[in-house]
């Protein structure tokens, strides 16, 4: 015949415990409560203290990030505005003086010279198209283009291009030079 093995405890008779030792096992398990309870208050203590922490970093994180964000703002709009002041400054730079150079033109004319055209190229080179009583007033006009009287020179590279009889008291003569800026 098989033999029968019980893998359960035997049944313990509880009503012999004593009432002595139920109250000590419940004396022992306030005492374990409490001291699990004073254990966790300066856990709980510790963790709202590096929560407070936490808190006021992250306030500051936030306030320090809105100031970079206001001074990258600010940066980039001083950038934009010294940019803008650069353009400015370089296309002013490069801006011929056209008044200047037409003055000039009219300073180095005399009374027997009728300038009929004027043209200026976006590099400033003038070409223009004079009518002159007599070939005297022509070469004073051209004097006075490459050797003003004030003795500095307005002009460089002026060249004629074509004179003609326009009748017998008339000349006509193409110029082009380029003013000095």
């Amino acid at each position: 015949m098989a033999k029968e093995i019980n893998l359960l405890p035997e049944k313990k008779d509880y009503e012999k415990i004593s009432h002595a030792q139920i109250r000590k096992a419940k004396i022992m398990s306030l005492a374990i409560a409490g001291f699990s309870v004073l254990a966790t208050i300066p856990l709980l203590a510790y963790s709202g203290a590096l929560l407070w922490q936490n808190q006021l970093m992250l306030t500051q994180k936030n306030t320090l990030t809105s100031e970079i964000r206001n001074y990258r703002d600010r940066e980039g709009l001083f950038k934009l505005l010294a940019d803008k002041a650069w353009g400015i400054e370089y296309i002013f730079n490069e801006r011929k003086d056209f008044a200047g150079a037409l003055a000039n033109i009219e300073t180095a004319s005399n009374p027997s010279i009728n300038i009929s055209k004027l043209s200026m190229d976006e590099a400033g080179n003038i070409s223009l198209t004079a009518m002159a009583a007599d070939s005297a007033g022509m070469q004073a006009f051209v004097n006075n283009l490459t050797n003003p009287s004030s003795g500095q020179k307005k002009f460089s590279k002026v060249v004629i291009t074509k004179i003609s009889d326009v009748n017998a008291l008339t000349y006509k003569m193409d110029l082009t030079m380029s003013p000095k800026w």
